[in-house]
């Protein structure tokens, strides 16, 4: 998403485009397209490009970009692992 603002300079835009692409891999995780292993591919690829193309880091220092990334990360499995719980709850309960 940063390195997309960068690039378009439209919050609008950036916020529509991320949401397709988020969108298109839950449906490809859904339907069994992407694996685990396929993920971390993706998350790795994504990194390198935004690391190491310069028209995409002119706003953000590149620690800020890997911090927030591996805090996004972090917020996301911390999440999860609530709701499971809160799932595995429930279903015990009822």
């Amino acid at each position: 998403m940063i390195a997309l603002y960068n690039f378009v300079q439209s919050v609008n835009i950036t916020l529509g485009v991320s949401a397709l692409i988020l969108t298109l891999v839950i449906f490809a995780q859904f339907r069994c397209w992407i694996e685990k292993w396929d993920l971390l591919i993706i998350t790795g690829v994504t990194l390198a490009i935004v690391l190491f193309v310069p028209i995409l880091d002119n706003s953000i220092k590149k620690q800020a970009v890997v911090l927030l990334a591996v805090a996004a990360g972090l917020i996301a499995i911390s999440i999860t692992a609530i709701f499971r719980l809160i799932y595995k709850l429930l279903s015990v309960i009822f």
